[in-house]
């Protein structure tokens, strides 16, 4: 299970995973005892981000210093996950 929950004196947001998936996850915000979905599966955010990379390659091939964060992101989950 993957979940966030933020409360606040004007209300609380809540994000969720769906079924245990790695992919899938629903967004939600608190009012009172109301309940707003924000976004719920399925969501195409693969494409999205293979677009977005599409892109910025588009306008500059040059190396994005910003990449070097990706390895350190996989360090962290790594280390979650204890390997």
């Amino acid at each position: 299970m993957i979940e966030a929950a933020f409360c606040g004196t004007r209300g609380g947001a809540a994000l969720r995973n769906v079924a245990g998936s790695f992919y899938d996850f629903t967004a939600q915000h608190f009012t009172g005892t109301h309940a707003t979905t924000l976004t719920a599966p399925p969501d195409a955010w693969g494409a999205r981000s293979a677009a977005v990379w599409a892109e910025q390659l588009a306008a500059s091939p040059a190396f994005d210093p910003a990449a070097t964060l990706f390895a350190r992101s996989a360090e962290v989950l790594d280390r979650i996950y204890g390997r």
